[in-house]
């Protein structure tokens, strides 16, 4: 059987046995697989991203991976907070901050590692203060938004009071309400 080699862009026409093709088609076959390379990839889903988040962390890395390895840690202080194996890893989340997951996978003697970042936010805390705190109806009370926005920002704020009426507002705006009855 006639053979195209490529050798430096010069093609060559050679007599070559059939056997030997596919003996050579076969050995390079064997070599590429021998040589491929694994790479660690995953992705992160699941939950919300304040207080507490739930997240499934899901491998989709090259074929050939024989051992999946996860460590979580706290990306500031390097702590580590979980571990395990398998090609999914699940973890909740508590308190605010920033965590690294990394997936270490390894195959055939090769080994690669993925890092990703997970935060999670501050909330928003809801405090506020009042001009008056007692006295006789009618009774006039403002009052002032002192909420912290967490790692977001406070863009509105609903105010819904005990006599049953309702104000919107800005954060930075006083809200009035007048109280008509006497009561808690």
């Amino acid at each position: 059987m006639l053979a195209c080699i490529n050798i430096k862009k010069r093609f060559f026409l050679i007599n070559i046995p059939i056997t030997w093709i596919v003996a050579i088609l076969f050995l390079n076959a064997q070599f590429s697989r021998l040589n491929a390379q694994v790479k660690a990839n995953f992705t992160i889903t699941g939950g919300d991203s304040c207080s507490s988040r739930s997240v499934t962390l899901t491998a989709s890395s090259t074929p050939d991976i024989t051992n999946y390895s996860w460590e979580i840690k706290n990306k500031f202080t390097g702590q580590s907070l979980d571990n395990g194996t398998g090609a999914i890893k699940t973890r909740n989340f508590t308190a605010p901050g920033v965590y690294q997951a990394i997936l270490t996978v390894s195959g055939g003697g090769k080994k690669d590692q993925q890092t990703k970042d997970i935060k999670v936010y501050y909330l928003p805390s809801v405090d506020f203060t009042a001009d008056v705190t007692e006295g006789c109806p009618p009774l006039t009370v403002n009052f002032t938004n002192n909420s912290k926005p967490g790692d977001g920002f406070i863009i509105k704020s609903e105010w819904v009071f005990n006599d049953g009426n309702k104000n919107a507002g800005t954060v930075d705006e006083p809200v009035t309400n007048i109280y008509n009855v006497s009561g808690i």
